[in-house]
């Protein structure tokens, strides 16, 4: 932009006038967006982005009104879109972004109007024109928002009809003709706003506008009465003298109403439409038609194309179907009755003619629908049913009489059939309850496995992996240490594999059972001696009586030795360090009783009846201790004797088991293998 000019028409001299950042008293800003002149005289000069600015001709400067931040005594926002004087001497500001300041030049006290949802106000800060009515109200032109109208009277924004019906809601320019109504200029045409009726009338292409895209500020009267409005193509000239308002209305008319016949419906071709008379009042369509075509118009020379139309058809449609400037309408689907077609015509200003055009027609009911038609269909079908149940009826007793004969015979092979399965059953659960208790015992023996055998492995592992990494740095003594420990480790695994082996062997029923005459010692000598040097390695003093060393007995030694062994490995187990152990054998009543007794933590009753009592067919955590000691009472079992917890012993447990003195006396137990 290149600032302001001024041309004296008297002289044919022109000057500009342009920003100068140095002279507070020049040009405002370069870019010039709009000027008023007042009715006394002054040139007011709007700029785009620095606000206005008055001309002070007698001094040839201009005042400044610039916009401060935070100052409300300041103009609005740049950029300043429009300048207007009302008829109090008031100076109206839009603002394109800021919305719309009252400028008073007298006492330079400034009113700003913004938009805001609490209370009246502006619907829009996007302002482009400002114009005052013959009434004294002030309209307001934005950028999407329609007119605003603000009454002076009421110091208020108000709602008024020229703002309810506009072809466009960005609005441009505003002039008034010798009549009194207002041409508002959108951006989708032009608008009449007639304020004796309160109507709009819109003015589109078809009414002569050269383009419907106005420009801003492109509005101007002539002083022949002619309203010029331009825009992007060009201007459009109005002379509202010769304007007349349509009050004729347009008549409709139905120009053609085609069907579809059943002879084309049963073809694949397109369907053909057969024209009907209009001269007949209620037209008799075949059975079967069910698509209809109606063509309809309206005789008017005058915007013809600005016409609307509606149409209904009663019975179908329960109001008005708008279709705006298409003349046609198709119905399918129709069933057979009485239906009438209207249809109704509105000129561009959308009055309808209160007068519709209607069409009567009647398609036929077909034979099969009339009560004859379905009093013969329902005969015809109750034959039809006779006939099949009668037919059905001799069928029946004829399979009956088959079926009977196939019954006696099915039964016998029912009952034939019947014994083999029961039999078949009796040995299926005789096989399942076997197999019950294998899968009891692979479980048992697995859980075991997982819970008894990781520990001592972790153990293993550990220290070998301690001599793998630092035999260099170890001495000779904490090597033998720890070959020590690992001996002792193994031996245990090897003994939990043992007592499992035997478990397992003897919960199938086929424990190895080979009795011969021998002594006590033989027994509790070897267990005593593997288990001395362990329990003297957690300080445990285990001692044994050799009272009854030499008391003959006949039974398994090696089963024998494992349930001793397996006693006492659970009292070391159990006894913390200091502790004591003691290996016994007493004679009885009934034979010879072994005892080993520690002062160790003890078992709870409970435990040992379930040990002890033959409760161990479904534990719930088995263990390396609980499968040795069950492992000793089947031991015990197999040589007829008895195995118990001694209760009258305190100081920790005391686990008895006696072997019957016939079994000394009559030789093998019978059980044995």
């Amino acid at each position: 932009m290149e600032g302001l000019v001024r041309f004296d028409p008297s002289t044919g001299e022109s000057r500009l006038y342009r920003n100068d950042p140095d002279d507070p008293f020049s040009l405002n800003d370069n870019s010039v967006f709009h000027i008023l002149e007042t009715k006394n005289g002054e040139v007011w000069i709007a700029t785009w982005a620095n606000g206005i600015c008055r001309y002070d001709e007698e001094h040839d400067r201009f005042i400044r009104y610039t916009h401060t931040p935070g100052d409300p005594s300041t103009i609005t926002e740049s950029p300043i879109s429009y300048l207007f004087e009302d008829s109090s001497g008031f100076i109206w500001i839009s603002s394109e972004v800021a919305g719309l300041d009252r400028l008073n030049p007298t006492t330079g006290k400034i009113e700003h109007y913004t938009h805001s949802p609490d209370r009246p106000s502006l619907n829009t800060n996007s302002l482009n024109c400002v114009w005052e009515s013959e009434q004294g109200l002030i309209l307001i032109g934005s950028n999407g928002g329609g007119i605003n109208v603000y009454d002076p009277m009421q110091n208020s924004f108000v709602n008024h009809p020229i703002s309810s019906n506009l072809p466009g809601n960005t609005v441009y320019g505003f002039l008034d003709d010798d009549s009194g109504a207002i041409w508002v200029s959108t951006n989708r045409g032009l608008a009449r706003y007639d304020t004796t009726d309160q109507s709009t009338t819109h003015f589109g292409l078809l009414d002569g506008i050269h383009d419907p895209r106005f420009g801003r500020w492109a509005s101007l009267k002539l002083s022949n009465g002619d309203l010029l409005f331009g825009g992007i193509n060009g201007f459009t000239r109005v002379r509202p003298r010769h304007y007349t308002n349509e009050t004729s209305l347009p008549v409709p008319l139905i120009t053609c109403v085609s069907y579809r016949t059943p002879d084309d419906q049963q073809q694949y071709h397109p369907a053909k439409l057969q024209s009907l008379p209009q001269d007949h009042p209620n037209t008799i369509l075949p059975s079967g038609v069910t698509n209809m075509q109606f063509e309809f118009t309206a005789p008017w020379y005058r915007q013809n194309k600005q016409l609307s139309f509606e149409y209904r058809l009663s019975g179908v449609d329960g109001d008005w179907i708008a279709s705006g400037p298409i003349r046609i309408a198709y119905y399918r689907n129709l069933r057979p009755g009485s239906y009438k077609f209207e249809v109704r015509v509105a000129n561009k200003n959308e009055i309808w003619n209160p007068v519709s055009t209607s069409f009567g027609f009647s398609i036929r009911v077909p034979f099969w629908q009339k009560w004859q038609g379905r009093l013969l269909a329902i005969s015809i079908v109750c034959a039809l049913v006779f006939i099949i149940v009668q037919w059905r009826i001799i069928r029946y007793r004829h399979h009956q009489r088959q079926l009977e004969l196939k019954i006696l015979d099915r039964t016998r092979e029912l009952d034939s059939t019947n014994r083999l399965l029961t039999a078949k059953q009796r040995e299926i659960e005789d096989q399942n309850q076997s197999l019950i208790q294998l899968n009891q015992t692979k479980d048992r023996l697995f859980s075991i496995f997982a819970h008894d055998i990781k520990n001592p492995f972790n153990s293993v592992l550990g220290f070998s992996e301690l001599l793998h990494n630092k035999w260099d740095s170890l001495g000779d003594k904490e090597k033998r240490e720890y070959i020590e420990f690992i001996h002792i480790t193994s031996r245990a695994i090897f003994e939990l594999l043992e007592n499992l082996l035997y478990w397992s062997v003897s919960q199938q029923g086929k424990l190895p059972y080979h009795p011969s005459p021998i002594q006590v010692h033989h027994v509790v000598r070897p267990a005593f001696e593997i288990y001395r040097s362990i329990a003297c390695q957690k300080s445990i003093t285990i001692e044994r009586s050799e009272a009854q060393d030499s008391y003959p007995l006949i039974a398994d030694p090696q089963l024998l030795t494992m349930a001793i062994r397996n006693l006492i490995n659970n009292a070391i187990k159990f006894t913390p360090p200091g502790g004591r152990i003691r290996i016994g054998v007493t004679p009885s009543d009934n034979g010879i009783e072994f005892f080993v007794a520690d002062s160790g933590s003890g078992i709870s009753q409970d435990i040992s009846q379930s040990l002890f009592n033959g409760n161990d067919s479904n534990p719930s955590k088995p263990s390396g201790t609980g499968i040795g000691l069950i492992l000793c009472r089947d031991i015990v079992d197999l040589h007829g004797g008895k195995i118990w917890m001694d209760p009258s012993y305190t100081d920790g447990c005391c686990i008895r088991f006696s072997i019957p003195a016939k079994t000394a006396e009559s030789g093998p137990h019978p059980d044995s293998s």
